[in-house]
């Protein structure tokens, strides 16, 4: 028997009660693993290289304007600084709320996102306010957010 050209994935945890990832899927094609430094955010702090087989956490390379988790039902509403050109842009779309200015989701939805699954588009991008700007794609709060809607193990 020929041994593998891939090495077995040692960050693969057995025990994970996950699908199997797609047939010849790697580390390299996965969402959760930096493209920069090759760790893995499922695994941290271990690296995985691009070329080892996917473990049961593996999720494709994520594209926001195909999810939009964090701007759907995830979330409750984004917090928006007063100071923000946002607020002052945008200010009929605010509310406030304990004491601070947010941007509501009313039947679960960011008002600003726009289509449907798999072809979503955030209408006010390129002036989207500070907290949307921040949040990490493939980070915690992304994965969080996928895992909440169902998008992600």
């Amino acid at each position: 028997m020929e041994a593998p050209l891939i090495p077995a994935n040692p960050l693969w945890d057995p025990a994970l009660e996950a699908p199997p990832p797609p047939e010849g899927a790697t580390c390299g094609g996965c969402a959760f693993r930096a493209r920069a430094t090759g760790r893995c955010a499922r695994h941290a702090p271990r690296r995985a290289p691009a070329a080892w087989p996917a473990c049961p956490a593996f999720v494709a390379a994520l594209d926001c304007q195909a999810c939009g988790a964090c701007c759907g039902p995830a979330y409750d509403c984004v917090e928006v600084g007063p100071d923000e050109p946002f607020a002052r842009d945008h200010a009929a779309l605010l509310v406030r709320a304990f004491g601070q200015l947010q941007l509501p989701r009313p039947g679960g939805r960011c008002p600003c996102l726009e289509g449907q699954a798999p072809q979503l588009t955030c209408r006010l991008y390129a002036e989207r306010p500070q907290s949307c700007r921040d949040f990490p794609v493939g980070g915690r709060s992304c994965v969080e957010a996928r895992r909440r809607v169902g998008l992600s193990p």
